[in-house]
């Protein structure tokens, strides 16, 4: 503050909050299994710390995989990957005669949706799974855009290492800033919290572990 007092031309002041809506992160896990009756395998959803190369890779903040906003919740489900997870891929996949077992859109109902970074934003992609009636949704990055030289991934390059997860807010952009009742209902009309802040669990994906899923995965991707 006394930083800005001391330029001419600005009038300092403080605002104080104290009904501020802040997402704070528990805990997150993802295990699969192709045989149900058979159990379940986690998977190592960390990313890689890399202790003597980059020291700031050792921190707890590797094992904190989520992405604000995402609803509080277990769920399980078959996957279902959906490309960008747009609208115009959920028809698509209605349209495409290869895939004679979905015949339309409450095919998705119950499913876990896999989708892929990009072309559009978090908030739109997990929107849009809800309103198929998905009950949870991954999102990864796709090497192809964010690795597109293998041999030059972090620590040897700028490209996203395999073990890497791109996080972010996923919360809805229909009232922007804090998400309080009050302030939704007078600056935006919003009444139901569900109009502004995700309902399903939403987890954030590295390419290594979206990899794992494919490799198990029927059809085509």
């Amino acid at each position: 503050k006394e930083f800005f007092e001391d330029l001419e031309g600005f009038d300092v002041e403080i605002q104080e909050w104290d009904d501020t809506v802040l997402d704070h992160f528990v805990s997150s896990s993802l295990k699969w299994s192709l045989n149900v009756s058979a159990g379940f395998e986690e998977l190592d959803i960390a990313e890689e710390i890399l202790a003597e190369i980059d020291p700031d890779t050792d921190t707890e903040y590797a094992t904190y995989i989520w992405n604000a906003y995402s609803a509080s919740d277990t769920v399980q489900g078959n996957i279902v990957y959906i490309n960008y997870g747009r609208r115009s891929d959920y028809e698509d996949i209605i349209a495409n005669e290869n895939y004679t077992q979905i015949p339309d859109a409450s095919y998705f109902e119950g499913k876990i949706g896999l989708v892929r970074y990009g072309n559009g934003g978090r908030s739109t992609k997990v929107k849009v799974a809800q309103d198929y009636g998905m009950i949870g949704l991954l999102m990864f990055s796709d090497p192809n855009q964010y690795a597109p030289e293998p041999e030059l991934v972090y620590p040897n390059g700028a490209w996203l290492p395999p073990t890497g997860v791109q996080r972010g807010s996923i919360k809805y952009s229909s009232c922007p800033g804090n998400p309080t009742s009050e302030r939704l209902d007078t600056l935006c009309g919003i009444t139901d919290m569900d109009e502004a802040l995700p309902t399903i669990p939403v987890m954030p994906l590295s390419y290594k572990n979206a990899e794992t899923i494919f490799s198990v995965m029927e059809g085509d991707a």
